[in-house]
């Protein structure tokens, strides 16, 4: 493989992967629970409003974030002039090219090309990191502009140029108020304590004064206040309240306003399932960059360390806690596994833990690719799915193929073939996904797609006659405007309910319900059921009619 060490051949096949790997299955199922509605709409009643500073929920104030990802989602509506599932992939899928872009640039300018390259690869192919940059999420947008900011603060940092120093320390702020007014305070959060951390344990605080910290607090402030301005004009205290406190305060308190209430422990087990199938290598990993074996410059690993574990640290205690509210310190974490992965590939004599690693990692894609057929025939069988034969024999040829380079990367690591082993496991990954992402999210489309019922509530409403919903959650006021176009009126009290019924003549109410509670009371009262859709074993979607 010689040429793969002319450098623009690797710059050009990573972008060619980039482009597959966040570009392929956007277009291929339609929203999904829990997120994907909800943002989905927010951004198409954005476009449709030509309000880009308030987001809204049909036609409701929605003040959990602010408006920046929504309104990436409201542009490309505006360009399409429509609004459809892969349309609103697409700001996310930018994001995730664009971070994974930032992580390269990071780990090129901290350790040259071949980190860059391979950092940037792990990112990318992590699952959760490609998971989010498939989903409707602002996650997505928060992680690519905490990468850059961090990528500036790197540029500026090692520069021994004022002006250069200068220009990057603006860019970072910049970059952190972008990741602000995606998700809050968090993108504002994780580089301060990264940063802060850095700088003490290298000895160098007086740093701080070389940051024009001054002007990065008068940019933030100012743009803070012009949003908060825009809140206090469209809601008063009211607005204020909600985002600043209810959305921000309160979700990193204990008993706040968010319904992901974990411990915080939750992440020690939750963050490796996300960055499968690298999360085999982390540990390799700490123990080569914490070892005399390291020769590259430990001031950089001590950057990178700091925003790990302080990320990690800050991530835990929070009192709300996801496995994508971690795609902010993913960053750091591939790239000191791509030193590792540099150290391996030059490396003629490995240490035993590092060999047993390897061979765990490597096995792992000969047991993902013997597994792929049977799991295939059991969903098959378990959930009656109807699978075309032409896509089985598929399945089996890619079987095929991930097993066979997996046991040729085993034998190319048993003859200390270190750099082969890395080439055939990352084509293995690259055919796993690319894979998944084609056949995968189609076939579980049939199960969770939203979308039938919305197109029979539009066919059996008429187009004269409103929607209304009762006790309506985020799910049903997305996805129904969203797939229709029409907005729903909301009930959320019963006798608001008995009101209208006997004011108006006819209604129809949708419903997404839990356990037949809203189905019990709507019968109660008079309603009958027209459509019936069913959500998994507790919940379900209802139309009736008076």
């Amino acid at each position: 493989m010689k040429f793969m060490h002319n450098p623009k051949i690797k710059i050009f096949i990573m972008l060619v992967l980039f482009i597959s790997i966040f570009f392929t299955g956007l277009n291929n199922h339609s929203l999904w629970t829990p997120d994907e509605p909800r943002v989905a709409e927010i951004g198409r009643e954005m476009a449709e409003r030509g309000n880009f500073l308030i987001p809204e929920l049909n036609k409701k104030p929605f003040l959990e974030h602010p408006p920046l990802y929504y309104a990436s989602l409201a542009v490309v509506f505006k360009i399409a002039k429509k609004a459809t599932d892969g349309l609103a992939r697409i700001p996310s899928a930018i994001y995730g090219m664009a971070g994974a872009l930032a992580t390269f640039l990071m780990g090129y300018t901290l350790f040259g090309l071949n980190i860059g390259l391979f950092s940037a690869f792990i990112v990318s192919t992590s699952f959760e990191y490609l998971r989010v940059s498939h989903w409707v999420i602002v996650d997505s947008g928060l992680a690519c502009f905490v990468f850059f900011a961090m990528w500036s603060y790197i540029r500026a940092y090692f520069s021994n140029e004022k002006e250069r120093k200068s220009l990057f320390y603006i860019l970072f702020y910049v970059f952190c108020i972008l990741a602000f007014f995606v998700k809050g305070f968090i993108g504002i959060a994780i580089p301060a304590v990264t940063i802060l951390s850095f700088l003490i344990l290298d000895r160098n605080i007086r740093e701080l004064a070389r940051m024009h910290l001054w002007l990065g607090l008068l940019i933030f402030f100012m743009s803070l206040f012009l949003w908060a301005l825009c809140l206090y004009h469209y809601g008063g205290m009211e607005y204020l309240k909600v985002f600043f406190l209810d959305n921000n305060l309160l979700r990193f308190l204990p008993g706040g306003t968010s319904g992901h209430q974990r411990p915080f422990y939750y992440y020690l087990t939750e963050f490796p399932a996300g960055f499968i199938p690298w999360s085999i290598l982390i540990i390799p990993a700490f123990f080569y960059v914490f070892s005399k074996d390291i020769s590259h410059d430990k001031k950089k690993i001590l950057f990178l360390m700091c925003w790990f574990i302080s990320g990690f640290i800050l991530l835990s205690l929070s009192a709300t806690k996801r496995i994508l509210y971690m795609l902010p310190i993913f960053a750091p974490i591939s790239i000191i596994i791509a030193l590792f992965i540099e150290y391996v590939t030059e490396s003629s004599h490995l240490k035993m833990i590092y060999k047993i690693f390897l061979w765990l990692y490597g096995g792992l894609y000969v047991i993902m690719g013997v597994s792929f057929l049977p799991t295939a025939l059991y969903a098959i069988k378990t959930y009656e799915i109807d699978m075309e034969n032409i896509k089985l024999v598929f399945t089996a040829f890619i079987s095929l193929i991930v097993v066979t380079t997996g046991v040729l990367a085993l034998t190319r690591l048993k003859k200390y073939k270190n750099n082969s082993f890395f080439y055939l496991t990352g084509l293995s990954l690259y055919i796993i996904l690319v894979f998944a992402l084609i056949y995968i999210p189609p076939e579980v489309d049939r199960y969770k797609s939203l979308k039938p019922f919305a197109v029979k509530v539009s066919e059996s409403v008429p187009e004269h006659i409103p929607i209304y919903s009762y006790k309506p959650d985020e799910t049903i006021r997305g996805f129904i405007p969203f797939y229709t176009g029409r907005y729903l009126i909301e009930v959320h009290e019963r006798n608001d309910l008995k009101s209208i019924k006997k004011t108006v003549n006819t209604i129809y109410i949708a419903i997404r319900d839990k356990d037949n509670e809203l189905k019990n009371q709507l019968m109660e009262e008079g309603f009958v059921e027209v459509l019936y859709f069913p959500m998994g074993m507790d919940r379900s979607l209802y139309l009736f009619k008076n």
